[in-house]
């Protein structure tokens, strides 16, 4: 009886990576956090800009929440995927990680942030 936890062994003489189940949900999960937030953030941008009556002090900080968010998107999830694939090894260099990890934190602050000034503003 095959087991099923390794993708790899499913095939005989397979040269494919060997993912288990779980890795296999994480990154269809990772891939659908990323894709939904880059796209609905992308089209909140879009009709506060594109709409007049939208331009509002309110709407303007749901804009930066969603520049945000956005950032949050781009910067840490393909870089987190990167370093699961290759964990403990980070092939990115030094230089990389200094820049990187200080980015993410500041995006993530950036979001909770706007969060509280939206709370205050209501």
């Amino acid at each position: 009886m095959a087991n099923l936890t390794d993708i790899g062994n499913l095939l005989p003489n397979s040269t494919a990576p060997n993912f288990t189940w779980l890795q296999v949900t994480e990154y269809t999960i990772f891939s659908a956090v990323f894709l939904v937030s880059v796209t609905g953030n992308i089209f909140v941008c879009l009709v506060i800009f594109k709409t007049p009556r939208m331009r509002t002090t309110r709407n303007y900080l749901l804009v930066n929440l969603a520049v945000s968010d956005l950032t949050v998107s781009l910067l840490c999830i393909p870089f987190d995927v990167v370093l699961k694939i290759t964990n403990p090894h980070w092939p990115l260099g030094a230089a990389m990680c200094n820049i990187l990890w200080p980015g993410m934190t500041l995006v993530t602050n950036c979001s909770s942030a706007t969060l509280a000034a939206i709370s205050l503003d209501r």
